[in-house]
């Protein structure tokens, strides 16, 4: 099933036409640090924080578009799979011939590991090209570790390739819970119209709060980890509880009576 996954994502020419759009715009943003350093001069940046995740591109365009609208995107991409099939009736041969919980199980799994990776492979590119266009540049925006009370924001500001490493991860799992995220929804609603509607809400919530999901793949910030980890397990534990309700909810719909 795994193999018929990657044959849609890679014959379907609008998911590769997302996954390139997903690659370039962390692109277009290292473009745009490096014109915005040709036209105003200056020190040139660390490669480190002229990076995706660290912001420093005016406006922050590329980060709102991408993150944002990041659960948007991975639909797009593969995770409404589910709907997919039950429209074309590929649900019901799928389900009697491997059962239920598997098909849910590896759905649900797929579409985690797709948006883990995309956002790997995105991130990977830009750190690449940040690298390339700032290539001895030391500029940290006057930011020492010493100005900061988290020991682990200090301990960034004095390593930061390690820094913008750990943050990587962090938002490559958060990817993978907005996959995760889009193919529970998927699954429940089995129509695109609210399958789009329920995720991006599910998401953008916890955009908009006090204790923003974005604070917690942002390095070199006032907010330390210690500072926004617990929207993280909130996150996490949100995701996985409504994972695991529609699980029950389809295996138990789907018994045989």
């Amino acid at each position: 099933m795994v193999r018929s996954h990657m044959n849609r994502l890679t014959k379907n020419k609008v998911s590769l036409c997302v996954f390139i759009v997903i690659i370039l715009i962390p692109v277009w943003d290292a473009m745009q640090v490096y014109i915005e350093f040709l036209q105003v001069g200056g020190e040139k940046l660390h490669p480190a924080h002229a990076f995706f995740l660290s912001g420093a591109s005016m406006g922050h365009v590329p980060q709102y578009v991408l993150l944002w609208f990041l659960p948007l995107f991975l639909l797009v991409l593969g995770t409404e799979d589910s709907i997919q099939d039950f429209r074309t009736g590929y649900y019901n041969i799928l389900v009697s011939k491997i059962g239920i919980k598997r098909y849910i199980k590896e759905k649900m799994f797929f579409s985690f590991m797709l948006g883990f990776v995309a956002m790997g492979i995105t991130l990977s590119i830009n750190l690449c090209l940040t690298f390339l266009l700032f290539f001895g540049g030391d500029y940290t925006k006057w930011l020492t570790e010493d100005i900061f009370e988290s020991s682990f924001t200090s301990f960034t500001i004095q390593n930061p390739y390690i820094g913008v490493l750990i943050y990587s991860l962090i938002a490559m799992i958060l990817a993978g819970l907005a996959g995760l995220l889009g193919a529970t929804c998927s699954l429940f609603f089995k129509d695109r119209k609210y399958t789009y509607a329920a995720t991006f809400f599910l998401w953008y919530i916890f955009v908009t709060i006090d204790q923003s999901s974005m604070h917690l793949i942002q390095p070199f910030t006032e907010y330390s980890l210690t500072d926004t980890l617990p929207i993280f397990w909130v996150i996490l534990v949100a995701y996985l509880a409504m994972s695991i309700i529609v699980y029950i909810y389809e295996v138990k719909n789907n018994e045989p009576i």
